[in-house]
């Protein structure tokens, strides 16, 4: 019985320790944790120390310090069962991200500029990292480092394109060895939801944008997105905080700016970009293949799961158009995808055949301006002058 409260006491201390902002010898607490792992698992505590000890390690994280003890603790499979898918997810991430020279062989693809190099590299990670459900989420990271060098290494448009379909060769090659049922988009998706690749993408300023716009254009040409992963990342995020902005911001707008050309480019282009009026826009679709490769990603959004996601977001699209935080010339775009988007032969057949759906979302109290607008936005597309 005194060993057992000793125990007791030992467990209590240690959390506790970790808990504080301040702990030093983390090194000591994990020991301890590892010594006695059979008496915690007896006491059923290991959920309780795997989750004090992956919010350590977080923290530890956030401020640049050395956690790797942590997570091969949290990696044991007695710890392992107790944690949540994400977080596993996660602790699987962190534990690659470790890796510092998988940084930097993606970055120096630039110096070789050799697709045969990128397909090499491809193999060579896959090989080493194969058994990382986490891998895609670390493997997009760094390539979208990748990509984000582009716009120093120089300002001729065609040889950044070159660089872009480097990055890209090397991403489709890594793309098709992942199995069906870890594939780089869900990666991608992944990476969106726990590695503040939202914040991030939100913070490029327009020349990196126009980079990372024609990347990610060219990657859902090749197959490695999908449509619904870039616009339920990308667009509807940026719909959201360009809705919710409650003072100007040049970074907002632009990246408003960026998920409208890929909201364009995505769902309403059904012309090849070179056979458009501006025949030298190099933003794809380039020609029929690209347009009909787009038109099938749009057809699997529109008789998907997805769709209900798609007019959901069109409410802030809507929203954004009267928030006075947005310069006149951001907003009159908006309305004007909107109203494309409105029109769209594909976008309308699908709302007639979730009218009901559109109904519960678009139609409220009609008792605000916002309300007014969203009742107007549905009879643009449902074609009604009076009554819903």
């Amino acid at each position: 019985m005194r060993v057992s409260r000793c125990y007791s006491s030992i467990l209590d201390l240690s959390l506790r320790l970790l808990r504080e902002p301040d702990v030093n010898d983390v090194q000591a607490i994990v020991d301890t944790f590892t010594r006695h792992a059979d008496v915690w698992a007896s006491m059923d505590a290991l959920s309780t120390i795997g989750e004090t000890l992956f919010a350590t390690h977080s923290r530890l994280k956030c401020s640049q310090q050395d956690s790797r003890m942590i997570l091969e603790v949290l990696s044991r499979p007695e710890y392992a069962k107790h944690l949540s898918p994400e977080t596993k997810q996660q602790i699987e991430t962190d534990s690659i991200a470790l890796s510092q020279p998988i940084i930097q062989e993606i970055l120096d693809l630039k110096d070789s500029f050799s697709l045969d190099e990128a397909s090499a590299l491809a193999h060579r990670l896959w090989e080493q990292f194969k058994h990382n459900s986490g891998v895609g989420q670390v493997i997009w990271d760094n390539v979208i480092q990748g990509v984000r060098q582009v716009d120093a290494l120089s300002p001729d448009h065609s040889l950044r394109m070159e660089y872009v379909r480097l990055y890209g060769h090397f991403l489709q090659t890594f793309s098709q060895l992942l199995p069906l049922n870890n594939t780089l988009d869900s990666g991608v998706h992944h990476w969106f939801r726990h590695e503040n690749g939202r914040e991030e993408f939100s913070e490029y300023d327009a020349n990196t944008w126009t980079t990372i716009s024609l990347f990610i254009l060219e990657m859902v040409l090749q197959g490695c997105l999908t449509t619904s992963t870039v616009l339920g990342n990308v667009a509807y995020v940026a719909w959201k905080k360009a809705a919710d902005l409650e003072a100007p911001s040049e970074q907002a707008e632009t990246f408003l700016r960026a998920a409208n050309l890929l909201t364009e480019r995505l769902l309403l282009h059904d012309v090849p970009s070179q056979q458009a009026v501006i025949s030298s826009d190099p933003i794809p679709p380039l020609d029929l293949i690209q347009v009909q490769r787009y038109q099938t990603q749009r057809q699997k959004i529109y008789t998907g799961p997805g769709v209900k996601s798609v007019f959901k977001a069109m409410r802030n699209l809507v929203w954004l158009e009267l928030n006075a935080n947005l310069s006149q010339d951001v907003r009159d775009e908006s309305i004007r995808i909107r109203m494309a988007l409105c029109q769209h032969h594909q976008f309308r057949t699908t709302a007639f055949r979730h009218l009901q759906d559109l109904k519960q979302l678009f139609v409220r109290s009609l008792s605000s301006e916002k309300d007014v607008r969203l009742a107007d936005a549905l009879r643009l597309i449902v074609h009604v002058d009076d009554g819903l």
